[in-house]
């Protein structure tokens, strides 16, 4: 059922035009780090924002969205260990500085993230600066997206693209 959700999504905003103000549905996929790549090799997710014009160049919304974290198998010895995947869902508020003619972007999310299919972690601070660049009909970006919960930090570095559906 996920992978039909994730498909969904991706189809969806693969025939979208792109602008800075209004809404924005994204893919990502990346590399665990930190305390995450010991239980995990991969992540891919969804996001969505809705963003509004504050300044000249500056636009600030609410953002979430939803990360699969996919489990792997740890081997210690003759035992072996299989994580279970785990998502990762961010409750945030972005903002989007652009430069010039608006195809250098560079910003952040801050707020609130929780992890799903794990026992014991009410959620935590969630993170994510990113750049990127308007290619007119998308935005392609590099980020850090991160959670800092109970000690832990779950986090991976990924490459994402959006779309404005309507715009």
């Amino acid at each position: 059922m996920k992978q039909l959700i994730f498909l969904f999504a991706l189809l969806t905003t693969t025939f979208t035009l792109q602008a800075q103000e209004g809404l924005k549905l994204g893919f990502h996929a990346g590399i665990p780090v930190s305390d995450t790549d010991e239980v995990s090799n991969f992540f891919a997710g969804i996001d969505g924002s809705y963003l509004f014009s504050v300044a000249e160049s500056f636009y600030v919304g609410p953002t979430t969205g939803y990360s699969n974290f996919f489990g792997k198998t740890i081997t210690s010895g003759t035992i072996e260990l299989e994580v279970e995947d785990f998502g990762l869902v961010p409750i945030a508020l972005t903002g989007v500085y652009t430069q010039g003619d608006e195809s250098f972007i560079a910003g952040g999310d801050f707020g609130y993230g929780f992890l799903t299919n794990t026992t014991g972690s009410d959620g935590g601070f969630y993170y994510n600066p990113f750049i990127g660049y308007d290619f007119g009909g998308a935005e392609g970006t590099i980020g850090y997206e991160g959670l800092s919960v109970d000690g832990a930090t779950f986090a991976g570095v990924y490459l994402g693209i959006a779309f404005s559906p309507g715009n």
